[in-house]
Order: structure tokens, then C-alpha cells, then sequence
């Protein structure tokens, strides 16, 4: 299964989790990027996502089966919301299941990394008495 969604509601990953096909992996290896509720030591209250859509349904998609093809995956799931995420809910959701473990974690980072660097999605950091967008491209140790 490959799946890419954007979405503007809850991600439930266990239902997510659910849905795949469990008879030929040996693994599955998930990824929930959730709002922390600092950053650069001030406190947050939420961050706003905007996304260029189309493009970046394309670019997820592209991604997913580039994984697929390199890491031997089963299955390759992200989902990325969009608008306001509170501190402490989950932003988005990467899947990787395969026949190994170690093929599963690299092909979870993979997806997540690139979809960090390379799929046009914004966000904005929401304080008490302030807000602010992000100047750069999300790095992949975030």
C-alpha cells in the first residue's frame, strides 16, 4: 500500500495502523511528528501548516514509491496536516512496513527526511503574544 494524504483534521495512526497488510512484514516502523511545546525557549501554543496542495500531494507520492523501490517496502504511508496543530498533537505520520527491520527504519527516515526538505509545506509558530514563520526549509534532525 502507498498512501499520501494532507489532511485538516486528527490523524489516527492506529487506525492507519490497521490497515495494512500484515502477512508479508516482518516489521513496521512508524513515525508521529508531534508539536513540542517549546521552541527556541519560548513557549507554544501551536503551529500553523500551509501547503501547496496539489504540488505537494505530488511530491509525497513521488517520495512514497521512491522508498518503495529503494528500502523494499511493503508499505510507505505519510499523512501531513495542514492549518492549526495544538501543542502536543500530531502533525504528521510516516509508515514503513517491510520483510526486515532495518529496511523499514531506513526506508521511515528516508520518507521522512526528504518529506521535511523537499515537499512545500509551511509552517508558522504560534506563541502567546507572537507568531512567526519559518524562514527555511524544515531541517531533518527537527
Amino acid at each position: 500500500m502507498k498512501l499520501a494524504l494532507i489532511v485538516k483534521d486528527q490523524i489516527l495512526l492506529y487506525e492507519r495502523l490497521m490497515k495494512l497488510e500484515r502477512s508479508v512484514s516482518g516489521a513496521i516502523v512508524t513515525f508521529s511528528g508531534v508539536v513540542r511545546p517549546k521552541e527556541d525557549g519560548k513557549d507554544l501554543l501551536a503551529l500553523h501548516y500551509e501547503a501547496h496542495e496539489s504540488m505537494a500531494q505530488k511530491q509525497m507520492e513521488r517520495i512514497l514509491s521512491d522508498s518503495i523501490d529503494k528500502y523494499r517496502l511493503n508499505d510507505a504511508i505519510v499523512i501531513h496536516r495542514i492549518g492549526r496543530v495544538n501543542v502536543g498533537e500530531t502533525s504528521v505520520i510516516v509508515i514503513a512496513s517491510s520483510e526486515h527491520r532495518s529496511e523499514a527504519f531506513e526506508g521511515n527516515r528516508y520518507i521522512i527526511d526528504r518529506i521535511k526538505s523537499e515537499v512545500p509545506i509551511w509552517k508558522k509558530d504560534i506563541f502567546k503574544d507572537s507568531e512567526q514563520w519559518r524562514s527555511e526549509k524544515m531541517e531533518s534532525g527537527e
